[in-house]
């Protein structure tokens, strides 16, 4: 019975108290390795579903050839959806771009040994890819690439 008493009053999970605030999990926006000695730039959306246009709404849009009011509607809303899907390929192909860019200036620091990142500023990346300033901060802020020792915000590879 003394077995008893002393294991109802154990706490099943004693650490609990140690820890106020939970770990932040860090899921990287870009993949960078070397292959065959040049840099290869993915973009990390295995997590994002492949998206595209159910049929159903293209055979729904040709059901209603008559009625323009309900077909205006359907093509609204598919255009809509193309739109969305173009722009989550357009912000890929914009990671990979500026990334790239990065690992083109900061050379001594991506091909040596010596991790040194030489001073480098946002508008230095926008000239290089041609785009606007704000979108290369938006584009480094709070995303991270993952590089085959480390994973870093990408702001962190600018003055």
């Amino acid at each position: 019975m003394k077995t008893v008493d002393l294991i109802s009053v154990l706490n099943p999970n004693p650490a609990i108290n140690y820890f106020s605030i939970e770990a932040e999990r860090i899921v990287p926006d870009i993949i960078i390795e070397k292959i065959e000695n040049k840099w290869n730039v993915t973009v990390n959306n295995h997590h994002i579903p492949n998206l595209k246009i159910n049929s159903g709404y293209i055979k729904m849009l040709d059901a209603h050839n008559n009625n323009k009011d309900v077909r205006n509607f359907i093509k609204k809303k598919i255009d809509s959806a193309n739109w969305f899907i173009s722009a989550i390929e357009q912000r890929n192909i914009t990671y990979e771009k500026v990334m790239t860019s990065i690992i083109k200036h900061q050379e001594q620091y991506f091909n040596s040994d010596q991790r040194v990142l030489v001073p480098l500023v946002l508008k230095d990346i926008a000239n290089d890819i041609s785009m606007d300033i704000s979108t290369i901060s938006r584009v480094t802020n709070g995303k991270y690439v993952q590089m085959p020792w480390d994973i870093k915000e990408m702001k962190s590879f600018f003055s």
